[in-house]
């Protein structure tokens, strides 16, 4: 029963919205190349290696001069060098696989909770935006102009500080909500309806 009710239901949301099929997609791709690389050390790379010492051994003049005069202080043989070369590329890829596997569940957690997700995201423009403008060097009017070079950082900072609790409040007011009407939605539907028309501004005269 567990099975095909979560199979329906994940059709059901196919339906509604073709994005959730997008990113189960990159879910499904990304773990399978983050499971690649993590196997890399288990089954090896021959290849890897091969393709390394043959660019060490056709490596070009510059970098043979280069090699010759590190070598002066401290020789390093050709299997170190390549063992390095191919641990360094497998760990660059292990850690694009990790960067690509979580942003691919970050992509569809905004899928499934959107309403949330750009709340969110307008939090953190707003912070963003806040720091980047105390950042930057260029203002709307230059510091060294009296009062009105700190006014425009402080209007900044009071609009961005007012925009983000106004998101903040808005989410946890949706949030709060949505709790309510699925608690009355379990008791009584005329009672869930009631909150949604609330929500909405939609006038409802619940019978007696």
């Amino acid at each position: 029963m567990g099975t095909p009710t979560m199979l329906s239901n994940f059709f059901a949301s196919v339906r509604r919205n073709p994005l959730h099929l997008i990113a189960w997609v990159f879910v499904f791709l990304s773990a399978v190349f983050l499971l690649y690389t993590l196997s890399l050390s288990v089954f090896g790379t021959g290849e890897m290696i091969e393709e390394a010492n043959k660019m060490y051994e056709h490596r070009g003049p510059l970098k043979k001069i280069l090699s010759s005069v590190r070598d002066l202080w401290q020789e390093t043989p050709q299997e170190v060098v390549v063992k390095n070369t191919v641990g360094g590329k497998v760990g660059y890829m292990r850690f694009g696989a990790m960067i690509y596997f979580f942003a691919s569940l970050f992509f569809l957690w905004v899928v499934n909770h959107w309403d949330t997700a750009q709340r969110l995201i307008s939090i953190a423009i707003y912070l963003f935006a806040v720091v980047a403008y105390s950042l930057i060097p260029v203002d709307a009017f230059p510091d060294f102009i009296p009062v009105a070079g700190q006014l425009d950082d402080a209007l900044v900072d009071a609009c961005g500080i007012g925009l983000t609790g106004f998101a903040v409040k808005d989410l946890a007011h949706k949030r709060k909500t949505m709790e309510a009407f699925e608690c009355a939605l379990k008791e009584s539907p005329e009672a869930a309806l009631a909150i949604a028309c609330k929500e909405f501004g939609v006038e409802y005269h619940q019978k007696e």
